[in-house]
Formats: structure tokens, C-alpha cells, sequence
């Protein structure tokens, strides 16, 4: 009950936050306190490069976290540089930051494990000059370059050297190929988890050689890689049968038997994205049903040849899923509701352009799962009346246009 009142300590170091100006030194605060004050001036918005500075000569930064922060100077990454003991930086949208300030930030901060660079914009394949020489080679794990549209395969030439990177975040990265990604295999084995999405220019090869040298990968994003084909899918399923994350959306080119390799081969899957790939039919829903007992998060928008015997495939052998998304399956009808009402561990579900269910179905399987918190049925003509029977007695979150 009385979990959300702060500690004396707390409320003075947001008091120093926001009255940070009027601090000239932290003399005679304890080393293991700095970086609460670090977190609450952060959150007042008054971390000024002078501030900074104050901070860094405590000697006591481990986490800095500057997301959004368009304030961001050159001088700001240059006394980053001077945290030695920092590890954990979120300079998330901060765009105004220049390749070469963060080339001097990466080469000098020797402690770093985590740095996020998502929609950094200027960052490109300056910012990781002879970084291979500096100690993020044994020391950065997870590194986020979402969104910096300018990085090349020269940029993953230098990556490779960091041995221990185990997840990092491409996405958007249109510039790179299968040779970058050769490049990243060969030299970060450890890889457990990449984003590639919308990396358009990657084909089925490089994926093949992603996956036979970084056989720890469980989580792969390879959302809009337009290029790959059944073969790239094969090969994850046989080197990586430990994946419990496969996002395949917007590959058009697959066909049931990348999934069927899939289902048959990865057993641990948690979470598949299918979404707007129009071959895959019900015989692939039998193999995922089968074969992907512990499922949980299924997207199958505008997959539309699937039927309701698809739905009853997938209700028989998937009896733990949490969120389905069935948006623009347009031949589904009242006996998949029926099926989907057993369901019981639902959470969310989204109907959305499946324009042959009656309300009468719709409001029974409502009533069935009970775990029920979101529905989203847009492009599905319900009454106000209707749509009010629908939330009656429960705490669901419609969704409808």
C-alpha cells in the first residue's frame, strides 16, 4: 500500500535535479548515490553540459540514458567520452549528434556494453572507424542502430570485431548486403538476436551464412527482406532450432515450405509473424499446430487463403496462444469463431476486415475468453447498441471504425 512513497534520499536528489544550476560540486555525496542524481537530473530535463561535467568528475556514471534529448552537443559526447565507467547509453533520437563525435565516444569509453544509436540519423560508417582497436571489442553486447539509414557493409567490416555482441538492431539499414552480413557472421558468433527489417537489399544468401555461423540466434526480425525465399528459412530452421522469435511479414516470396521447415525443425517458437505473405495456406497451419505447442503471439494478417479449417487446426494444438491476429483473413466465418472461443488463454485478437461473422458469434466468444482484454474487428459494421452488448460486464478494449 504504501509502495509508492519515495525514500528521503529520493526526494532530495529530484530537489538537486531540479535546482541542478545552483550545484557547483558532489564533494561529499557517497559514490554509490551519484547515479541517482545522474537519473533524476535526467528526468528534470536540466542535465546541461555543465552538469555533465560536474557528473563526470564524481567518476561514478555506469548508465546514462539522454533518449529524445535534441539538445545533445558535440561538447555533450565529448565529456561522455571521459566516463570510464560507463556502460549503459541511450542516446535514442538525439539527432543532432555528429558521426565523428560518436567515433571519439565509442573509441574512448572502454566500459560500454549497451549503446543504443536508434534514429541517430547521422551516424554512418565514420562512427566506427578503427573502433575495432578500441576495448568495445571485448566489451559492447547490444548495440541498436535502428533507423541509421547511411551505415554500409563498411560499418559491419568494423562491427564484426566486437566478440561479444549478442543482439543487435539493423533495421532500416537499406545499404547493407549479404557481404555486410558475411562480414557480421564471421567475426560475432554469439549473435542471439538481429533485427533486419526492411534491410531490402539482403538476399536468401546472406541469411544462409548468417545462420550457419551464429547458430545461438532466438530472435530474428526479417520484416519487408523482400528478397529472401524459402531456401534463408530452411537453413535458420536447421542451424537454429533453438529460434523462439521469427518475424517473416512482408516476405511475399515464401512459400509453406519455409514454414513447414520451420514448424517441423523449432520447436520453442514463442512468437511468428506471417503477416502479409498470400501463398501460405491451411496444410501450414497444420504443421504449426502440430509441431509449435508453445506459441504464444501468431500474425497471420491478410494471409487470405486461409479458411476456418485453418482455425481449427490451430486452436487443437496451440492452446496457449495469447494474441492472434487474423486481420484480412476474408474467408473466415462464424464456425472459426466458434473454434477461436476455446481459447482461453487470449488476450488479444484482431477480426479486422473478416466481414462474415454474425454479432451473435462474436458476442459468444467474447463471453467464452475470459482473458479477453482487446478486440480489434475495423471495417465490420456493428451498431453502437451492438458494440455496447460487446462491453458489457468486462473490461475488453474495442478497436472498430
Amino acid at each position: 500500500m504504501c509502495s509508492n512513497i519515495k525514500t528521503l534520499f529520493e526526494l532530495c536528489a529530484e530537489c538537486i535535479g531540479n535546482n541542478f544550476e545552483s550545484v557547483d560540486t558532489l564533494s561529499g555525496i557517497p559514490s554509490h548515490l551519484i547515479q541517482t542524481l545522474v537519473d533524476a537530473t535526467v528526468s528534470s530535463g536540466k542535465l546541461t553540459d555543465r552538469a555533465l561535467n560536474i557528473f563526470i568528475r564524481s567518476g561514478e556514471i555506469e548508465t546514462l540514458d539522454l533518449r529524445g534529448n535534441n539538445k545533445i552537443t558535440g561538447l555533450t559526447v565529448q565529456q561522455i567520452s571521459r566516463c570510464t565507467k560507463l556502460e549503459d547509453l541511450n542516446l535514442k533520437g538525439c539527432q543532432q549528434i555528429s558521426s565523428v563525435s560518436l567515433n571519439s565516444l565509442m573509441i574512448n569509453c572502454s566500459s560500454l556494453v549497451k549503446l543504443n544509436l536508434h534514429g541517430c540519423v547521422q551516424v554512418s560508417d565514420t562512427t566506427f572507424n578503427m573502433t575495432s582497436q578500441s576495448s568495445l571489442s571485448t566489451t559492447l553486447a547490444h548495440l541498436n542502430l535502428s533507423g541509421c539509414y547511411s551505415i554500409t557493409n563498411n560499418a559491419l567490416r568494423e562491427i564484426a570485431n566486437f566478440k561479444r555482441l549478442e543482439t543487435i538492431d539493423l533495421a532500416y539499414a537499406v545499404n547493407i548486403t549479404d557481404d555486410g552480413l558475411r562480414l557480421l557472421a564471421n567475426g560475432c558468433s554469439q549473435l542471439s538476436d538481429i533485427n533486419l527489417s526492411y534491410c531490402v537489399n539482403i538476399q536468401s544468401k546472406g541469411i544462409q551464412e548468417l545462420a550457419q555461423r551464429c547458430r545461438s540466434i532466438k530472435n530474428i526480425n526479417l520484416y519487408g527482406c523482400r528478397n529472401i525465399t524459402d531456401s534463408s528459412v530452411e537453413t535458420l530452421s536447421r542451424f537454429c532450432p533453438q529460434l523462439e522469435s521469427i518475424n517473416l511479414g512482408e516476405c511475399g516470396n515464401l512459400t509453406d515450405a519455409s514454414v513447414r521447415a520451420l514448424a517441423m525443425k523449432c520447436h520453442h517458437l514463442i512468437s511468428l509473424n506471417l503477416a502479409n505473405n498470400a501463398s501460405i495456406t491451411n496444410n501450414v497451419i497444420m504443421f504449426i499446430s502440430s509441431f509449435c505447442r508453445k506459441l504464444r503471439f501468431l500474425v497471420l494478417k491478410r494471409c487470405s487463403l486461409l479458411s476456418d479449417e485453418a482455425i481449427i487446426h490451430l486452436t487443437r494444438g496451440c492452446t496457449s496462444l495469447e494474441s492472434l491476429d487474423l486481420d484480412g483473413c476474408i474467408q473466415l466465418t462464424d464456425r472459426a469463431l466458434g473454434y477461436l472461443s476455446t481459447l482461453k488463454q487470449l488476450k488479444e485478437l484482431n477480426l479486422s476486415f473478416c466481414k462474415t461473422f454474425q454479432f451473435s458469434s462474436l458476442l459468444s466468444l467474447v463471453g467464452s475468453c475470459s482473458k479477453l482484454q482487446s478486440l480489434a474487428i475495423w471495417g465490420n459494421s456493428l451498431s453502437a447498441k451492438e458494440l455496447t452488448q460487446l462491453c458489457a460486464n468486462t473490461e475488453l478494449r474495442i478497436r472498430v471504425v
